[in-house]
């Protein structure tokens, strides 16, 4: 089996073009050079640790980049343990759990998909008219071990969710235990995985 990689890291602070490009760039340069992509965030620095520097919306929208990369075609790269250690020492009172939940998230992908690549780019969504810091993509059942909508908003407005199940959230998108998405919007940086009904 091959194991090269085409690696990219994906900036939470970056606009939303600048992330779909990256993505379809990494994509398009995998699959001519044969290879497979691997995604990541930036490394956690220490001295994010020591000084908190990181706000609870950077962290937010962190979390949220987070679980859109573990939607993507190839493979992740997740420091469940720094990222962890980065959200106990910020102002965010539920950041810490909606990280536990987000590492718990990327070891169960990991679980479901059956250690093949899955198709060679996203399956993206078009766009939705005033949905300008949002994105869309369905997840390849063979590398996520089931057929996932991605809605990853990263705007400042609600972004419109189809019905369907939550199988996992960045943050709380919805309300307290809400397990569907009826006639609700998601939150601004918020990323959830909707299974269709």
């Amino acid at each position: 089996m091959d194991d090269r990689h085409q690696h990219a890291v994906l900036r939470p602070d970056v606009a939303v073009a600048e992330l779909r490009e990256t993505i379809d760039r990494t994509c398009a340069t995998a699959a001519f050079q044969g290879t497979t992509p691997k995604w990541s965030l930036p490394p956690v620095r220490r001295r994010w640790l020591r000084t908190s520097r990181e706000g609870p919306d950077e962290l937010r929208r962190r979390r949220a980049v987070a679980l859109l990369l573990l939607g993507l075609p190839g493979s992740a790269s997740y420091d469940s343990e720094a990222e962890h250690a980065l959200h106990l020492g910020s102002e965010d009172p539920d950041g810490a759990a909606w990280s536990t939940r987000v590492s718990e998230a990327f070891d169960e992908i990991r679980r479901r998909g059956d250690g093949r690549r899955g198709s060679a780019e996203p399956a993206w969504e078009r766009p939705r008219r005033g949905e300008s810091g949002v994105l869309r993509h369905w997840t390849d059942p063979a590398t996520t071990g089931g057929m996932h909508l991605v809605i990853a908003n990263l705007g400042d407005v609600p972004a419109a969710v189809p019905d369907g199940s939550i199988a996992f959230a960045s943050a709380d998108p919805l309300g307290p235990l809400r397990s569907t998405s009826d006639n609700h919007d998601l939150p601004p940086m918020t990323t959830i995985w909707l299974a269709p009904k």
